[in-house]
């Protein structure tokens, strides 16, 4: 029995091979697209990983490079509040208006955006760093204030 090689009907010519391969295996559930093989098993598992691993958690500063002044902040999440002060800033909508009185009149090459301290990720499923970061930025707070740094007023809840 002769096999028949897949035609391309608008012109009868014999199809080559597919551009991108895409073959389902149901017994192992794996999907295959070229060369890469990725099992959905360990598509899951690194779905998975990705959202039990948590984001680092400590203490950060925005920083005027041109008066030296700096808001010090912590967070649980500091990729996320950094990004949230800076698209604030960018926006103009930060709720400290000193900081963003001066972002707006120096731009944003007079800041830098800094990790102070980071907090170690703790085993423990249910630990809360909320105290942890109270007690590391106002650590933080003290020395800064110690060596003569200029400090932005808080304003609003998070930063």
């Amino acid at each position: 029995m002769k096999q028949e090689r897949p035609t391309n009907h608008s012109n009868g010519r014999a199809l080559e091979k597919p551009a991108t391969e895409l073959v389902v295996v149901s017994h192992h559930q794996q999907y295959r697209l070229g060369r890469r093989q990725v099992t959905q098993i360990d598509r899951k598992a690194r779905i998975r990983q990705y959202k039990e691993t948590l984001p680092p958690a400590g203490v950060f500063r925005v920083r005027n490079t041109a008066t030296g002044k700096s808001l010090v902040g912590s967070s649980a999440n500091m990729p996320g509040t950094l990004n949230r002060h800076r698209f604030q800033l960018e926006r103009g909508s930060h709720p400290s208006r000193e900081l963003q009185t001066d972002w707006s009149a120096l731009g944003a090459d007079a800041f830098e955006f800094e990790v102070l301290d980071q907090l170690k990720p703790s085993d423990k499923p249910d630990y809360d760093a909320t105290e942890d970061l109270r007690v590391l930025k106002e650590l933080w707070l003290e020395k800064l204030k110690a060596s003569g740094e200029l400090l932005y007023r808080e304003a609003g809840r998070g930063s």
